[in-house]
């Protein structure tokens, strides 16, 4: 019977117990993200294993995309004819002014947080690992953004706080842009004043650097929060709510594209998005 790990035995007296079962999966977690991040370091030294693990990301995303409709081509067949031209360059055009707000707001926290690294690889890199998004799990998207930004001399600890604060600006833009539909879209049911000053106080602590750096102490990295500064978090946050109108907009223009939709209708797939 194989011997079992060191900080295993340390931890079987008390096994039992919740916290050393954390313990021993969160050593685990940082194991196999230790491992696949010197991986895919590894890869990424070699320009033809690096082309090779591109394609074969490109090829994972896609070709599921391509299978689904290919085995719904009649029915896309029949939505697609009653699209017209100018639909779908709203629609791109939408989505461009999306994604760009979102590379605006990732590069700014890293540019804050480390160092300047310049838009076009922010671009690259924002791009590249958004392409991870779409596989199994978070692993590769984060490990991607680890491995890529240490090339440009931006430490992980740098690129692993500035994805925590994306997604808390991401969750709390939607929820503000919920909240802004929420009069159009429920226009026959109240909304109490109070829920909008709730929420916008809930939202003004949340995104305050004085917040942000409260909680960075706790982990210990209170020195990577000293540059954050509100005028940064007000900007970060107003290019994701931009971003969730915007996403909500192009639902609405492939909607619409399909059959009429009235003011009302609009502002509440913005909501839902």
């Amino acid at each position: 019977m194989p011997e079992p790990d060191l900080e295993v035995k340390e931890l079987a007296p008390s096994l039992r117990s919740g916290q050393a079962l954390n313990r021993v999966k969160g050593t685990s977690a940082r194991r196999v993200l230790e491992a696949a991040r010197h991986y895919l370091d590894a890869v990424l030294r070699r320009p033809e294993l690096k082309r090779a693990l591109l394609i074969a990301l490109s090829l994972a995303v896609l070709l599921p995309l391509f299978l689904s409709l290919y085995q719904e081509r009649a029915l896309l067949g029949a939505w697609l004819a009653q699209i017209r031209l100018e639909t779908i360059l709203l629609s791109f055009g939408l989505y461009s002014v999306a994604l760009g707000l979102a590379v605006y707001a990732w590069g700014g926290m890293i540019d804050v947080l480390s160092h300047p690294v310049g838009v076009r690889r922010h671009f690259r890199i924002f791009c590249l690992t958004h392409l991870a998004r779409r596989l199994p799990g978070v692993l590769w998207h984060v490990v991607g953004r680890v491995v890529w930004y240490q090339q440009e001399g931006v430490p992980k600890s740098v690129v692993s706080l500035a994805s925590a604060l994306e997604q808390v600006l991401i969750i709390l833009a939607g929820f503000v842009t919920y909240a802004m539909t929420l009069p159009a879209a429920l226009s026959s049911v109240p909304v109490s004043p109070v829920v909008w000053v709730v929420g916008l106080a809930a939202g003004a602590v949340l995104i305050h650097p004085r917040t942000l750096r409260a909680i960075l102490r706790r982990l210990g990295q209170a020195e990577q929060g000293q540059a954050l500064r509100y005028r940064h978090m007000v900007a970060w946050f107003g290019s994701y709510v931009l971003g969730w109108v915007a996403g909500g907009l192009i639902l609405a223009a492939v909607v619409g594209a399909l059959r009429p939709l009235n003011e009302t209708e609009v502002v509440a797939l913005v909501g839902a998005w």
